[in-house]
């Protein structure tokens, strides 16, 4: 946005009406980069000069720039029929235009024209009763004649006068008459133009305030609540909206609806130009008229009232009454809202005069101590209404670029970040109070309203216990959100990442591609989505003390995500110790708030800036192309709700569009998994054969894989008692679902069906019985006690050797489960068995003898039924299905 000192050129652009209503531009560059706000302008839309010698100007629009017309309107001098009439032309990107006084051209919602500079400052007051005595003309009179002419016409056809040839002219007649009464009711309906927020705004840049000093005693104000504008002759649906408001000194005014707000700041400007106050005040801070430097201060008498008010209604139940010197404006919502002593409760009219207005027109006062207020959405009201956002969505705008806040000065204009141009990953730093967190929610909520689910993925991560991005978790753009209260689930996500990275690698060297944007240009219907991806990290320090093993995969991701449309932003309150130098090297782009001491303002932008920032919250030195100090938009948690409900029915609305992109990574395994899992279900029926008994994890990309044991099957486990435990209820219960009949062999087993490995003729007494039930699916022979039993069978003469006894149960079509502790794993065991399982908290003797690291463990505290499965040196963790509760004739499966 310009300064109020720029419009004071010879001619300025005035926007008549769109998101950005009210605002003056100078000759020079325009769109979204120069601070307008309307999501359908190019960021550098066109360039327009002014030659104040020939009183022209020239037009020249960008080839970025969308769809652009010139508007005309036949001049009332030319006839009152064609001025009915309004015609337009496109202007097309690249080409250049003359431009004249009064000239319009539209882009977008916006609507500009272009206007020399007020020859004063005065602003007409309201005066709406000489305003409605304007003369129309004196076409009345002859309106008033046609009767008496149809009615002679008509006489003189029923007397005999006149003849045939005289209907000839009834029609005529008739039509003239009609033409005349459509032109009248028209003429009543039109606007008489008196003030517009773009006027008082030029008017605003002149030496002379307009109007007389308030005379003495005077304790009444009035200005326009409209927009300054009276129609020839009053209109039935004027009547419900007031025009102009006159306050008393003292009084406090409730204006209630959705534009209360703009209606009250578009009144109380009105009355700080003529001098009838001094400043307004609202619950961010103390505004003033934003003149420009050089002018004098203005003397004569005192102005009416001392301040303006302007509070919302619940800012209104808690603040001192309304004095003698000023006046109060409630907004509200509903009229119940209302404060009890108000003197008048009134609808506000439609809105006058933007955000970006009034943030051009005022700017607060040295001693105001303004906050941060919600700028954004109050600048964007579009980012809270779902088929604006799903139009937005539509326009595919490039790259990754948001309106993020405000650059700081007197002007005020709007920052853009773009962080595929100006990143492509972003470092952002700032002490805890420094609003890092909600610069985030802004950032990230911002840009899901201009690209679309399928266009940008997030996925955040949170090791602030999911205090901050919980809020986003609802955004359809959202992957997940990661927290520290689940390190597992976020080693899982970081490790589908790094697979995510190598598997765009493969799409794009498949299809000979270089990067994503040569991706995004030849990419078909047909083609799988491929949305950017964005990864948001909230305190990294606390991220690379959880998870330092994965901390290389973010490493690649720094160094390879351009080119594969993957971002970062990492955001701590210290970089120094915690971002790798790789990841420093490849954050061009950095965000640095306020910090404590000038090291950790030199660590992130190379000076000591960010450590002189002012303590508000959101204060910012962004170091991209060049460093700028910023403050960064507030969006409280009721209007970010709404941004993300607004999204999920964008969402909804688009369709295909709408749609969540897989996340790169897998479910973790559930915590409790029961007999009644669907993948188990599905795995009996497609193998019947087969014992299932739980599931186990293929990988942080793949869903996870049910095993179990074909008749036959050698399993050898190990683990303390209570996990031995856990396995063998698992397996006796999943058993007896099968209809597997069991055979339990321990030491002191004294049972009518159990064996003792004791007895040296236990394994030719199973053979010889042959009592397998013939309506059984298989059989399951659980060998308890293992570890003690290869001690003695290797060892005792006259017992059957370990490896002979495993041959044997093998080709008896027996599933075997060799159970005891971590000692069971000895090379007979290992080398017969088809599976090991383990607990999946390993001692380093017991990881040793399965050939894995150390560090194979994966849990400090393991959840119950949950283990290991060690194949080819490899460690997968499994979780088994728990028992239910069986009946009393239930109780143990069937055995002999």
């Amino acid at each position: 946005m310009f300064s109020i000192s720029d419009i004071c050129a010879e001619a300025h652009l005035a926007v008549l009406s769109g998101p950005d209503a009210g605002v003056c531009l100078p000759p020079g560059p325009f769109g979204l980069s120069h601070g307008l706000s309307d999501p359908d302008l190019a960021l550098a839309h066109g360039v327009w000069t002014w030659d104040a010698d020939r009183n022209t100007g020239t037009l020249l629009l960008s080839h970025q720039a969308g769809v652009t017309r010139q508007l005309f309107q036949a001049r009332p001098q030319l006839g009152p029929l064609l001025s009915l009439f309004r015609f337009s032309r496109r202007l097309y990107p690249g080409r250049s235009y003359q431009i004249r006084v009064g000239t319009r051209f539209a882009s977008g919602n916006t609507i500009w024209q272009v206007r020399l500079r007020p020859g004063s400052g005065a602003i007409p007051a309201p005066q709406i009763e000489a305003e409605r005595t304007t003369k129309i003309g004196k076409s009345w009179r002859l309106f008033a004649l046609l009767p008496l002419l149809f009615s002679f016409t008509l006489l003189l056809r029923l007397t005999g006068w006149g003849g045939v040839e005289t209907l000839r002219w009834l029609p005529a007649l008739g039509g003239i008459m009609v033409l005349l009464l459509s032109y009248w009711v028209w003429r009543g309906k039109q606007k008489l133009p008196v003030l517009d927020p773009a006027q008082l705004l030029a008017a605003a840049t002149l030496r002379c305030r307009g109007g007389a000093p308030p005379k003495s005693g005077e304790a009444a104000v009035s200005a326009w609540l409209s927009d300054g504008w009276v129609r020839r002759r009053p209109q039935l649906k004027d009547s419900g909206l007031p025009q102009v408001l006159t306050v008393t000194a003292g009084e406090t005014i409730c204006l209630t609806g959705p534009s209360a707000l703009p209606a009250m700041r578009w009144w109380a400007a009105q009355l700080l130009l003529r001098r009838q106050s001094r400043h307004i005040t609202d619950s961010s801070g103390t505004w003033e008229l934003n003149r420009p430097s050089t002018f004098p201060e203005n003397g004569g008498s005192a102005p009416t009232l001392r301040q303006i008010r302007l509070l919302s209604a619940k800012e209104a139940e808690t603040a001192p009454p309304c004095q003698a010197d000023e006046v109060l404006l409630v907004c509200a919502e509903r009229t119940s809202q209302a404060p009890w002593d108000c003197n008048l409760i009134s609808t506000a009219p439609p809105a006058v005069g933007s955000a970006n207005w009034w943030r051009q027109l005022m700017k607060p006062t040295a001693s105001s101590g303004l906050q941060q207020s919600n700028l954004a959405l109050e600048r964007n009201g579009w980012m809270t209404k779902p088929r604006s956002i799903a139009q937005n969505w539509q326009k595919n705008h490039p790259g990754l670029s948001t309106e993020v806040g405000a650059q700081c000065g007197d002007s005020a204009p709007s920052y853009w970040l773009d962080l595929a141009a100006s990143g492509p990953h972003a470092l952002v730093a700032g002490t805890s109070g420094s609003g890092k967190s909600e610069a985030l929610l802004t950032w990230l909520g911002t840009l899901c309203t201009r690209h679309s689910p399928t266009q940008l993925s997030l996925i955040l991560i949170d090791y602030k216990g999911g205090a901050t991005f919980n809020r986003l978790a609802g955004l359809p753009h959202t992957m997940g959100v990661l927290t520290d209260l689940d390190t597992e689930l976020t080693v899982r996500a970081l490790a589908g990442i790094s697979l995510e990275l190598k598997r765009r690698e493969q799409v794009f060297a498949s299809r000979g591609l270089s990067d994503y944007d040569s991706w995004l240009a030849a990419k078909t219907d047909s083609d799988e989505i491929l949305p950017r991806l964005l990864i948001a990290v909230d305190e990294f320090r606390e991220l690379a003390q959880h998870a330092p093993a994965q901390m290389e995969s973010l490493i690649r991701l720094a160094s390879q995500g351009r080119s594969l449309g993957m971002h970062l932003i990492l955001a701590t309150q210290r970089p120094a110790g915690a971002v790798d130098s790789t990841i420093r090297a490849n954050c061009p782009l950095r965000v640095a708030l306020r910090v404590t001491d000038s090291a950790d303002s030199y660590d992130v932008l190379g000076d000591g800036s960010a450590a002189t920032l002012e303590t508000k919250p959101g204060n910012a030195i962004v170091q991209a192309e060049q460093s700028t100090a910023i403050r960064f938009d507030y969006l409280p948690k009721t209007d970010l709700d709404q941004l993300v409900k607004a999204c999920q029915i964008a969402a909804k609305s688009v369709g295909r569009t709408g749609c969540r992109v897989q996340t790169p990574w897998t479910e973790p395994l559930p915590e409790t998994l029961t007999q009644d899992h669907p993948a188990l279900l599905s795995y009996q029926q497609s193998t019947p054969v087969s014992l299932p008994l739980g599931l186990y994890d293929a990988g942080p990309s793949e869903p996870a894989q049910v095993f179990g044991i074909d008749p036959g099957t050698i399993v050898t486990a190990g683990g303390g008692n209570t996990w031995q435990q856990e396995l063998t209820e698992s397996l006796l219960a999943s058993a007896h679902r099968a209809n597997w009949e069991t055979i339990r062999v321990g030491p002191d087993l004294n049972g009518p069906h159990d064996f003792d490995w004791h007895d040296p003729n236990w394994l030719q007494t199973v053979h010889a019985e042959q009592c397998l039930d013939s309506t059984a699916s298989g059989r399951l022979m659980i060998l308890e006690a293992a570890d003690q039993w290869l001690k003695y069978a290797n060892f005792t003469p006259g017992q059957i050797a370990a490896e002979a006894t495993f041959r044997s149960i093998r080709q008896s079509q027996t599933s075997l489960l060799i159970i005891g502790d971590s000692a069971v794993f000895t090379a007979a065991s290992q080398n017969q068995a088809d599976l090991l399982l383990a607990p999946a908290a390993l001692d380093p003797i017991s990881a040793s003898r399965l050939g894995l690291s150390p560090t194979t463990s994966t849990r400090t505290r393991p959840r119950p039924f949950s283990g290991l499965i060690i194949r080819e040196g490899q460690a997968q963790t499994f979780t088994l299905t728990r028992p239910k509760p069986l009946a009393r004739e239930e109780s143990s499966p069937a055995r002999f």
